[in-house]
């Protein structure tokens, strides 16, 4: 007779399709087992207990929204970022909620920082505006990207679409940054080594049909 093993990755896998039916909150061992079509044993051992294993379906949410913000939609991470969770409120409206609105965790919000920040250490425009700059940047955009996502899972602004929302956001974000580069003398240099790079500004025209 056959012994099928359940490993931690098809356990995880079976709680965050749950997770997307119906919400984190409404995973459990038997719901998991049932799911997985084994007994809760497999459960109990791989996490130990039901917090541990939700816990372990929001990061692999996290990692989900790690992967969006981090697709080169445009030449500019900054914007990259923000289009990348709107996507991410789109797709996932119920896990946004629980994640972002409903009950928020510090633990996930610090890891999204620090994602962010990475990100943005790659982005050119961080060669001509100081780590304090980019934290303001980040902390601005971090709310309105919260606010639009907020409303595109509520839908609470029906004459808009997401493409919409996203476009907004780009036009907001250019602005910010041109603006922390006009403040600072740098946005000559800033423009002249994009332009030699090849990257072109914002057109709106985003490769974000791929998530949707």
């Amino acid at each position: 007779m056959n012994t099928i093993k359940y490993n931690n990755n098809i356990i995880l896998d079976k709680a965050f399709e749950i997770a997307l039916e119906s919400g984190f909150y409404s995973i459990s061992v038997r719901s998991v087992a049932k799911a997985v079509g084994c007994s809760t044993t497999p459960i109990y051992t791989a996490y130990r207990n039901i917090k541990n294993l939700i816990k372990a379906t929001k990061f692999k949410a996290l990692k989900v929204i790690e992967e969006m913000v981090a697709y080169h939609y445009t030449d500019i991470e900054f914007l990259n970022i923000g289009v990348g969770k709107l996507l991410f409120a789109s797709k996932y409206p119920r896990l946004y909620k629980e994640l972002f609105i409903d009950n928020p965790e510090q633990e996930i919000e610090k890891r999204l920082r620090e994602i962010y920040l990475e990100l943005l250490k790659k982005d050119l425009v961080a060669k001509y505006i100081s780590k304090t700059e980019i934290e303001a940047i980040l902390s601005k955009m971090w709310i309105v990207t919260h606010g639009i996502g907020t409303m595109i899972c509520s839908k609470s602004i029906k004459q808009y679409e997401v493409k919409d929302f996203i476009t907004m956001l780009a036009e907001l974000g250019e602005q910010l940054i041109m603006s922390i580069l006009m403040k600072n003398g740098n946005i000559g240099k800033y423009r002249e080594e994009f332009n030699a790079k090849g990257f072109t500004r914002i057109k709106h025209e985003f490769n974000w049909n791929i998530w949707i």
